[in-house]
């Protein structure tokens, strides 16, 4: 097998690879111990990016994993949309009639995205026998292959919505390659993560399993 072919298939294993590959988030969260025992029945999912349509999709995607687990949940977007003459609204008593008793806000703090080279750092040969005795040489090259990174910083906090007190306050990274994943898959991975911890924390009780992705 020539270097090329050899350099070909590798190029080709690590495009599969991308492509398989969904972003992945990570959270560091902390819990208000005085809400011990507190488990919320019913959230307000909130945007808090500068982004309007971006804060949408944001909630829509939190909202469709927390109907996959059978927790109620309302959409701030739709709950308070903007009105033509901006007239204030009682949000306390839009959110009691609601029966909303915890408000989860999600808040963009970074996005960056980098375009990562990676250039060739070796080439390895290796002889391979066959039964008849006759000998094949292949050759593996590592680097030389470009990530296309994107990186979103998001702060997380959960607010009882009677008191507005914090009960749970996070911050999660998400990161993944943007070529082959869409913006929805970067905030289908922050949700999972944030379901997750959420349950963990005993704040929340899930209807049903949570999906692996």
């Amino acid at each position: 097998m020539s270097r090329r072919i050899s350099h070909l298939l590798l190029q080709a294993v690590l495009l599969l690879l991308c492509l398989a590959c969904a972003p992945t988030t990570k959270i560091s969260a902390s819990k208000n111990p005085s809400y011990n025992g507190k488990v919320f029945r019913k959230l307000l999912i909130e945007g808090g990016g500068s982004n309007i349509q971006q804060n949408i999709q944001l909630e829509w995607t939190f909202r469709s994993l927390f109907d996959e687990v059978r927790i109620p949940v309302a959409n701030a977007s739709q709950l308070f949309p903007p009105t033509a003459n901006d007239s204030p609204v009682d949000r306390a008593k839009m959110m009691h009639n609601a029966g909303i008793d915890g408000v989860l806000l999600v808040d963009l703090k970074n996005f960056r995205k980098d375009t990562i080279y990676h250039p060739p750092t070796s080439t390895e040969q290796t002889v391979h026998r066959r039964k008849n005795g006759t000998t094949y040489v292949t050759t593996t090259s590592s680097g030389d292959y470009t990530e296309h990174v994107e990186v979103q910083d998001h702060g997380l906090t959960l607010l009882d919505a009677q008191t507005q007190q914090p009960v749970w306050v996070g911050n999660a990274s998400t990161s993944g390659d943007f070529q082959n994943n869409d913006e929805k898959s970067f905030f289908r991975s922050l949700a999972l993560r944030t379901v997750k911890d959420l349950a963990q924390a005993g704040l929340i009780t899930l209807g049903a399993p949570l999906p692996k992705k």
